[in-house]
């Protein structure tokens, strides 16, 4: 088994997400969803599927701030090749992350991460785990809180605490 190593945390306060709910689960609705957005030329952070009912999905997407008009025109204009019933978008959230190498080699490290943010009472939207990342969206006031919470939980120091910054060009700048 790969042990662990935890290297960084790092928070985002300049994203929003875009949620589309009842999307048809057919066959083309997720490429359509894809297509409209890599064609407004939008690179979504993360991206949940849910899905609240059979035959129904809920599909939310992370992006910049800055992108969330663009991308929810888009979206508007591809509702018929998409098929959802409701569009919906939220400026108010921030992403964290925990950086590192073999992060879900072990569960103790995911529940670790969560156990951070709920000694903080800090509420957790959407979770993205690889062996690299693990990341949360949680509201945009709570970002660099729940990324100190982490830095703390992991022994990590102040000066492996960043906050990304679009305008200066993703600069990472100590929180």
């Amino acid at each position: 088994m790969e042990h662990p190593i935890v290297l960084s945390t790092c928070y985002d306060t300049e994203t929003a997400k875009i949620t589309m709910a009842g999307v048809l689960d057919r066959p083309g609705a997720m490429a359509a969803i894809f297509r409209c957005v890599a064609n407004a030329g939008i690179q979504p952070d993360l991206v949940q599927t849910v899905c609240p009912a059979p035959g129904l999905h809920e599909v939310t997407l992370v992006v910049a701030d800055q992108d969330v008009r663009t991308a929810v025109a888009a979206l508007g204009r591809a509702r018929p090749a998409i098929g959802y019933t409701h569009l919906g978008h939220d400026t108010e959230i921030g992403t964290v992350a925990l950086s590192g190498a073999a992060l879900r080699a072990r569960t103790r490290i995911i529940a670790q991460f969560f156990e951070s943010f709920s000694r903080g009472g800090i509420p957790v939207e959407l979770v993205s785990a690889t062996d690299t990342r693990i990341t949360a969206v949680t509201r945009r006031q709570e970002a660099a809180r729940a990324a100190r919470a982490l830095a703390m939980s992991f022994g990590l120091g102040r000066d492996h605490i960043n906050s990304l910054s679009r305008q200066s060009g993703y600069r990472l700048t100590e929180a």
